[in-house]
This record gives structure tokens, sequence and C-alpha cells, in this order.
């Protein structure tokens, strides 16, 4: 990944999380999240993005709430 500030993304997300925003590019955003910081070592903060990401994902399916 290319994003040179991660903390700006980290904020964005957790901000998106707190405000219970439900979107696809969202989905995309934290699994780009969890490569980045997985790339910097951060083995166990990228499975948290990933699973954020799977879960979110899972919801926006049809027929999921």
């Amino acid at each position: 990944c290319q994003i040179q500030e991660w903390d700006t993304v980290q904020t964005m997300v957790k901000q998106a999380q707190s405000q219970r925003l439900q979107h696809p590019l969202l989905v995309k955003i934290l699994r780009l999240l969890a490569k980045g910081v997985a790339e910097q070592g951060e083995r166990h903060q990228a499975q948290q993005y990933e699973e954020l990401a799977n879960s979110l994902e899972k919801s926006l399916q049809p027929g999921k709430s």
C-alpha cells in the first residue's frame, strides 16, 4: 500500500465505526488498511481490520441486518 498517513486513515476508520457507517467502500478501505499495517509488521492489528471488514461485508449482504 502506498498510503503515507496510516494514522489519519486509522482515525477515519474509527470515526466511521463510531457512526456505524454501513457502506461497501468501507469494506475495501478496511482491507487496504489491513494489508498496509500487515506490511508494517502489525499482524494483530491487520487481523482486527480484516475481521471488521468481514463482519461489515456480511452485514451488507441482502437479507442481513
